[in-house]
């Protein structure tokens, strides 16, 4: 288990670290329309996410699934796009509901997963140690994604429930940012799909 501290490390990092904020962005605006009180919502909203990148995480390791990384890393920021989008435009609290979201974030966990199978190929992992990697791995990123879902839900709290910030302009502020950085990182990614 020597093994398991640098990459819970590594994957806590890929989620949380500045060099590819494509997952940060995506579970900020993912989570920034809850509340404290949402917890169950929130957490079957992560927990479909999980499914997605955790399911395509492992079997394209394990069986070598292979996408193209260039339109991975169109695809990554697309998906931040499409979920700020959806926050701006369903003022009305009817982003929380339907099944057609939960589809759509499964989607978007498999193409964030697929992401991670990029990166982590670029380890050089030797079969007889990926299980243990793999785990300490999965175990980072997703210690990375609940800190960051408690971060966004006491933000939340904090401006909407003790400052008084209306819930809409704090869903707006947010999700405008996060629209507008995603859409600079997808237009910087387009012309890579060209090549």
């Amino acid at each position: 288990m020597q093994e398991f501290s640098p990459y819970f490390q590594l994957g806590w990092q890929h989620m949380l670290g500045w060099q590819g904020y494509g997952p940060l962005l995506f579970v900020i605006v993912l989570c920034c329309s809850y509340n404290l009180i949402n917890w169950k919502k929130v957490g079957l909203v992560m927990l479909v996410f999980a499914l997605g990148y955790g399911l395509s995480f492992n079997l394209g390791l394990l069986y070598h699934i292979y996408l193209n990384p260039a339109l991975v890393t169109f695809l990554v920021p697309l998906t931040v796009l499409i979920s700020a989008a959806s926050n701006l435009f369903n003022k009305k609290q009817k982003r929380h509901q339907g099944k057609a979201r939960y589809l759509l974030i499964l989607l978007f966990g498999l193409i964030h997963g697929l992401a991670f199978v990029n990166y982590f190929k670029t380890l050089q992992v030797q079969p007889a140690d990926l299980t243990e990697k793999l785990l300490a791995f999965n175990a980072g990123l997703l210690s990375g994604q609940v800190l960051l879902l408690m971060a966004t839900l006491f933000t939340g709290f904090i401006l909407v429930w003790v400052i008084k910030v209306k819930k809409w302009d704090w869903i707006f502020f947010l999700s405008s940012a996060i629209f507008g950085i995603s859409l600079l990182m997808t237009a910087e990614h387009f012309p890579a799909l060209l090549q």
